[in-house]
């Protein structure tokens, strides 16, 4: 794809989300070890903070931080996670794709 093809214009992040939910999954030093990335405030490793015992809520998302020193940072994953309070996942609209995401947030960050 060549970026010449479309006519590019000024767009606001916010008409294409519907929400930004934080995250459930509580004390994290209580949560026996598993398989499931749990993101939270965290700037490094994509946000991910542990893997815990918890449910995989959430896949092909991107997530802003709420807390912190990388407070708005944003993360795309493309694999199967859950989330603290410390962090949002974005709900959008429509379905979009991982480019999508990854180009919404480098505009963010």
């Amino acid at each position: 794809m060549n970026l010449n093809d479309k006519k590019w214009k000024e767009f606001h992040f916010s008409s294409f989300v519907n929400s930004i939910d934080r995250g459930k999954v509580k004390d994290l030093s209580k949560i026996d070890v598993g398989e499931t990335a749990v993101i939270a405030a965290a700037g490094a490793n994509e946000g991910i903070s542990t893997f815990a015992n918890c449910n995989k809520k959430y896949k092909n998302a991107m997530t802003i931080s709420l807390n912190g020193v990388g407070t708005g940072t944003a993360f795309v994953h493309n694999y199967s996670f859950n989330l603290n309070s410390d962090c949002g996942v974005v709900i959008t609209g429509s379905k979009m794709s991982i480019d999508v995401l990854r180009f919404f947030q480098c505009c963010i960050n």
